[in-house]
């Protein structure tokens, strides 16, 4: 699904929207994780059954899946009820509709596509670390019951949530409004801050002891961070690629997850015994793979369009793009 986000903000939304309109599109898929983990527990406490819970999401998936091929369109031009004006002000900044063949080896020699696929690399090993194991954490160290568990877990990615929307308006206010800063060192300085800063203070939470108040405290505050990804790491395929948005985030989006996927399975390994200094060693391993994946995107990443997003039709960019 979020390859198909990366293409419609490519399609929907200008350049010098995207910090803020971007951020807060992205930022919709933890109103998902807020809702699961708020009420599944009250459905399974409620109906004393696992597989109801299973059932009320899918339902509600399949509704929206009814409503997205009734409303959402690939394109403006498609839109049926779009003003001539709001049409002809997108066509302005937006990818036309046209056949493309993507350029894959000029893709993978890109040094920006591969500082980005660090840098989402870096934010899928920590976030699902915590949205897989935030919940086991919070029943084998901090002793909440499920109902509780789904209260207390879903907090953080409330604070994700919240936080996203506020940054958003905040950084392109930044960027566009004030121009205090570029666009290139923005992503780079908020992007190693996302990745880094909630690695930290996720690491710090396990040093609190049981103590469920401050513990809380720091992964709230963490996610809070994690937010600024949402404005640099995640819209930086559009930056890079007007064409092919949805790709590089789909094949960056994919390695992260593999990497996650790795990251959940050694999680599993080192804490069989539910011991407190194993989730310790989990989360110095996360910073770890947090700022070595930061830095690279810091040195390495661009917020040009890239030389290979240009068709034989258009004006190649200086070299160096």
């Amino acid at each position: 699904m979020l390859p198909v986000v990366a293409s419609f903000v490519s399609t929907w939304i200008p350049p010098f929207e995207r910090i803020l309109l971007g951020g807060m599109v992205y930022c919709g898929t933890n109103l998902g994780i807020i809702s699961s983990n708020v009420f599944t527990g009250l459905i399974i406490d409620l109906t004393d059954s696992w597989p109801m819970a299973f059932y009320i999401w899918s339902g509600i998936a399949s509704g929206y899946c009814v409503l997205h091929l009734l409303y959402v369109y690939s394109f403006p031009a498609h839109h049926p009820n779009l003003s001539t004006e709001e049409l002809d002000y997108l066509n302005k900044f937006l990818v036309p509709k046209r056949k493309l063949k993507t350029p894959w080896r000029k893709i993978f020699t890109n040094i920006p596509f591969w500082a980005n696929l660090s840098g989402h690399t870096g934010h899928n090993y920590i976030f699902h670390t915590l949205f897989t194991y935030l919940p086991t954490y919070m029943k084998e160290i901090l002793q909440f019951d499920i109902t509780q568990n789904g209260l207390y877990s879903s907090a953080p990615f409330m604070a994700l949530w919240l936080s996203a929307i506020t940054l958003s308006i905040t950084g392109n206010y930044i960027v566009h409004s004030m121009r205090c800063m570029n666009p290139l060192m923005f992503t780079r300085i908020f992007g190693l801050v996302s990745n880094v800063g909630s690695a930290l203070l996720m690491a710090s939470a396990v040093h609190v002891g049981c103590s469920r108040a401050w513990t809380i405290a720091f992964y709230i505050m963490a996610m809070a961070i994690k937010s600024f990804y949402y404005m640099t790491i995640n819209i930086n395929t559009n930056e890079l690629s007007r064409n092919y948005g949805g790709i590089l985030f789909g094949v960056c989006n994919f390695v992260g997850c593999l990497c996650a996927i790795g990251g959940n399975a050694f999680i599993g390994a080192v804490t069989k015994n539910r011991k407190i200094s194993e989730w310790q060693l989990v989360f110095w391993v996360n910073l770890g793979v947090a700022v070595g994946t930061s830095i690279i995107f810091f040195i390495l990443s661009s917020s040009e369009r890239q030389a290979f997003d240009y068709d034989e039709e258009e004006e190649t960019p200086p070299s160096g793009h």
